[in-house]
């Protein structure tokens, strides 16, 4: 679940969250971001003052059971056009060769979050918080700079700054990367 400032700096709008959930805030200025925020809704206080104290939060994540981080969101937003761009390909000419480089796992990081898109053999897209241990590409980038591309798909519409720093694990990791990266957007 994502919540987002109210009106007024420091306010909230959304459900509510047990104290045991974490909280992560990004401070902006302009297209800068100038400091990632994180701790539990019992340090929120102390968030949301100094939010408050910059005038501008970008947004705000609480992370509890089953709630998404914005990077989580995005990758699943991805899901169906994976699929469906997939699964023709595993039933066709070239399903041996398809399949050859299933099952594959990217995982994204940023300052702030990271979560692991993995597709299994048959063509179903999971996405999950965190790094996985085995994973075939390993992408880190700035939160805005990744949110922006996997949020666009287009590589023009991505922030200015440094470029993603992409480490390839296995060889079938960085073919794949190789002929898809741009539906990513990076």
């Amino acid at each position: 679940m994502k919540l987002t400032c109210g009106e007024r700096p420091g306010t909230l709008k959304g459900p509510s969250v047990s104290p045991q959930a974490a909280v992560s805030a990004q401070i902006t200025d302009g297209s800068e971001t100038k400091r990632a925020l994180r701790g539990t809704v019992v340090e929120g206080a102390a968030i949301l003052s100094e939010l408050a104290d910059h005038k501008i939060a970008r947004c705000i994540h609480f992370a509890a059971g089953s709630a998404m981080s914005e990077l989580e969101s995005l990758l699943s937003s991805l899901r169906p056009d994976i699929e469906s761009q997939l699964k023709p390909h595993l039933r066709g000419f070239f399903r041996g060769i398809v399949r050859s480089y299933l099952p594959q796992v990217w995982a994204f990081k940023t300052e702030i979050e990271s979560g692991s898109l993995t597709v299994s053999a048959e063509g179903k897209v999971r996405v999950s918080p965190g790094v996985s241990r085995h994973c075939d590409v390993l992408i880190t980038w700035s939160h805005q700079q990744l949110t922006a591309a996997l949020r666009t798909r287009d590589r023009t519409q991505v922030p200015p700054g440094a470029p993603p720093s992409v480490e390839f694990k296995t060889r079938r990791g960085k073919t794949a990367f190789s002929f898809l990266k741009s539906r990513f957007g990076l």
